[in-house]
């Protein structure tokens, strides 16, 4: 007759031996076990649930689709943005410092900042990087790539309800990122339209991040009222750039 510490040795080791026969799960997170949340231990012994990292990344990937980013761009960030020139390496300066800074500008007049000139320079991709990291910063940036939102605007004039539903979207978001303003030319509509937007984003010291391919000049050129009020708002963080020899694409 076996022992009670014997049978309790026996018990652990057909225990353990069923443990290595049950197939194991497949968890798309074996930190959490696909629970989104750990529980781990205080000092005093009391439980604390925090979010998993796979769960954080989930939230932050949903808030940058909310934000009306395309997923494939979610790798335009500043780890990928290649620095091989003078101009890039401003450009990342640049963009670093703000997004650095931005909890105490953001309410000042001059809270923006912008990128323009050059086609390839990777001006979409730095104000990409700005979005994403304004996004983990707890901020919600608003997509409004140029082209494609003036054109559904005016496929909406005829509906003043879902035409200014989409015009305070672009409005009052806390920040908007402007993509290729003015991509393609800018008819007088375009132009009252574009104005409406930043002049209210203007007077309500709310911050735009802006590429163009259009330089300083050639927005105030367009309309110098808007090009005027792009300036200022983005005033020491504006960047012409100038030269064939900046494009990334001809690489």
């Amino acid at each position: 007759m076996e022992s009670i510490s014997q049978s309790v040795k026996r018990i652990k080791e057909m225990a353990l031996k069923c443990k290595e026969r049950a197939p194991k799960a497949n968890y798309s997170c074996p930190i959490c076990r696909d629970t989104g949340s750990i529980i781990t231990d205080q000092a005093d012994g009391q439980p604390i649930i925090k979010i998993c990292k796979c769960q954080q990344k989930e939230i932050l990937r949903q808030q940058w689709i909310d934000a009306g980013f395309n997923i494939m761009s979610a790798d335009r960030n500043f780890k990928t943005f290649k620095i091989d020139n003078k101009v890039s390496e401003k450009m990342k300066d640049m963009a670093m410092d703000y997004v650095e800074n931005f909890v105490a500008i953001q309410f000042n007049n001059n809270n923006s900042i912008s990128f323009l000139g050059q086609p390839g320079s990777g001006k979409t991709h730095i104000c990409m990087a700005i979005a994403l990291e304004l996004i983990k910063k707890g901020f919600y940036p608003v997509y409004f790539p140029y082209r494609e939102v003036i054109t559904e605007l005016k496929q909406n004039v005829m509906n003043p309800i879902i035409y200014q539903e989409k015009m305070n979207k672009y409005k009052k978001s806390k920040i908007l990122i402007i993509d290729d303003l003015f991509k393609g030319g800018a008819t007088e509509s375009d132009i009252r339209t574009t104005f409406d937007i930043l002049n209210y984003r203007y007077l309500n010291r709310l911050p735009i991040v802006v590429s163009s391919e259009h330089l300083s000049q050639s927005l105030l050129n367009i309309d110098y009222a808007l090009g005027g009020r792009i300036i200022e708002m983005c005033e020491n963080r504006i960047l012409d750039i100038f030269g064939e020899e900046f494009d990334k694409r001809l690489e």
